[in-house]
């Protein structure tokens, strides 16, 4: 018989549909994680009772990141998936240890000791590993909800409309959170849905304290009677969220300051002596560094580095998620590279700048005579090993990092051009007319062409202000792949029903928030840049 711990229950279907305005949003989680699930489960159904388990601590930690990532195995599962990775690697590497050392007499083989037990740390590790990247994309949308939570409330104390419009126009967990919320007010699990958003800021809270801060004072700002105070906390509430996430950032570039010692002393000049002295040790006919000894030293240095590194930026506050770029981009080609006004497949072209660069080096080995190929060794295939990692890697990602860097200023054109928006629509003017003078004064911006388009679809194909901007085959942000630039158009569009007024008082209070957003953006690359580029080089 089955132990009930082993029966799974299947998910039953997203009671979050049925939520007005919500659209399913899937996490995908690379499939090195299927793989991971189905080895703890057939770790632990044909092992458990044999393997050690783990302490309640540890199993307690376990599942709180395996609920936030939404993987689908148990604490249990995981520690002894751990014991059995540890105990299988052992019985392998340990005969393995024994063969090197007696073919090579190399007491260095011992170091493969050391594999069992890494195995079993980082599959221990792997749940809270993908709960903190999961939370630190969550939390780099914190002051946009926050945002999106008061650009609402500034119009009317509505707090249910609130949560919809930023659950709406928000990505990541706390947007999910968001919706959850509303789900768990209509069936009954909440009051009403001020009591929600309180267990909301405690549960993300401990991770950015001015997000709970935030939340605390939009709930108060509903129990505030006068206008003038209530719009005084709703912006002190988006003013904590940024100034907490600054303060954070300060406060971790300044710890950097030793760290960034250390790995300049170990990535730099200690290779850099070690390699100044093997001419001395050569000229006095010594050989106490072999090149078998010099290549493990190095390999041991650049693992040391790259652990260090990981555990530095561990320790790195939640930051603002970079603009994504889909593959399906239309200024994408993947998988190409443009060579002479020709695209070429990028993994052919890499293959042929390795092959040729590395002929030289192949034919050293292969004793051909020749003054040139003796002269090189084998330094030709170091060269091709790191040309071709470079190329691959660069090229990959290149044309993405172009179209992020023009949406990035584009978005800093929109921030000009909605702005002027509002100010056109507190003067009573149309929307169709604000769109034209924008486009017309900033007719020199890519953004103009945005509204030029919107402003043909209205007049050539009679459509709506919506389906000029959003239309699926027409409208003039079917291209466009910024939900900063979509948000504040979805705010125009929906608050122009509602009139000018209420319209412009929307787009210029979410303008000046989404201005202010990126004005902690700037300064935060700013603090971080000299150590960035520190980090780089070394």
């Amino acid at each position: 018989m089955k132990n009930p711990k082993d029966v799974r229950i299947p998910l039953v279907e997203d009671p979050l549909m049925y939520v007005k305005g919500y659209k399913k949003r899937m996490y995908s989680f690379p499939s090195s994680s299927r793989i991971y699930e189905s080895l703890c489960r057939f770790s632990y159904l044909n092992f458990h009772k044999v393997l050690p388990k783990g302490d309640e601590e540890t199993i307690s930690e376990l599942e709180e990141n395996l609920k936030f990532t939404n993987l689908d195995i148990r604490a249990e599962e995981v520690v002894a998936c751990s014991y059995f990775v540890l105990f299988a690697s052992l019985a392998m590497v340990i005969p393995l240890i024994l063969f090197l050392y007696y073919v090579t007499s190399n007491i260095l083989v011992v170091s493969l000791f050391v594999i069992p037990f890494l195995l079993s740390y980082l599959i221990m590790e792997y749940p809270k590993t993908l709960a903190n990247n999961e939370r630190m994309k969550a939390l780099g949308y914190a002051p946009e909800i926050i945002s999106y939570l008061v650009i609402p409330l500034k119009r009317s104390p509505n707090l249910e409309e609130a949560v919809k419009f930023a659950s709406e126009h928000s990505k990541g967990k706390i947007a999910e959170d968001l919706r959850n919320l509303q789900w768990k007010v209509i069936s009954g699990k909440y009051r009403n849905i001020g009591d929600g958003l309180i267990e909301l800021g405690l549960k993300w809270g401990k991770y950015v304290e001015g997000f709970k801060n935030a939340i605390y004072l939009i709930r108060a700002s509903q129990l505030e009677k006068s206008e003038g105070s209530r719009r005084a906390m709703l912006d002190k509430a988006v003013d904590t969220i940024l100034s907490s996430i600054l303060r954070k950032f300060i406060t971790f570039s300044d710890s950097l300051v030793k760290p960034i010692m250390i790995l300049f002393n170990f990535g730099i000049l200690l290779p850099l002596i070690v390699i100044s002295i093997l001419p001395v040790m050569t000229f006095v006919g010594e050989e106490i560094i072999t090149l078998q000894s010099l290549s493990g030293f190095m390999i041991l240095i650049i693992l040391l580095i790259f652990a260090y590194t990981s555990y530095i930026l561990k320790k790195r506050p939640p930051s603002f998620p970079p603009i994504d770029i889909p593959d399906d981009h239309p200024g994408l080609d993947p998988g190409k590279i443009s060579f002479l006004g020709t695209k070429l497949p990028l993994n052919i072209f890499t293959l042929v700048v390795v092959g040729f660069t590395a002929l030289p080096g192949i034919l050293y080995l292969l004793k051909y005579k020749s003054p040139l190929v003796e002269a090189l060794g084998t330094y030709p295939l170091l060269l091709a090993i790191a040309l071709g990692i470079f190329i691959y890697f660069r090229y990959s990602v290149i044309e993405k990092k172009k179209i992020r860097d023009e949406i990035a200023e584009m978005e800093k054109e929109a921030m000009d051009a909605f702005y002027q928006i509002g100010n056109r629509l507190e003067m009573n003017v149309s929307p169709e007319e604000a769109l034209k003078h924008v486009s017309e004064t900033m007719k020199k911006s890519k953004i103009s062409k945005i509204f030029k388009d919107a402003l043909k679809n209205i007049n050539e194909r009679n459509m709506t202000l919506e389906q000029a901007f959003f239309d699926e085959h027409y409208g003039s942000l079917r291209n466009v792949y910024s939900d900063r630039i979509r948000n504040l158009t979805e705010i125009f569009v929906r608050n122009v029903e509602k009139g000018s007024k209420v319209a412009a008082e929307a787009l210029l209070t979410a303008v000046n928030y989404m201005l202010d957003i990126q004005k902690v953006e700037d300064e935060v690359k700013r603090k971080t840049s000299n150590i960035v580029s520190t980090m780089k080089l070394t």
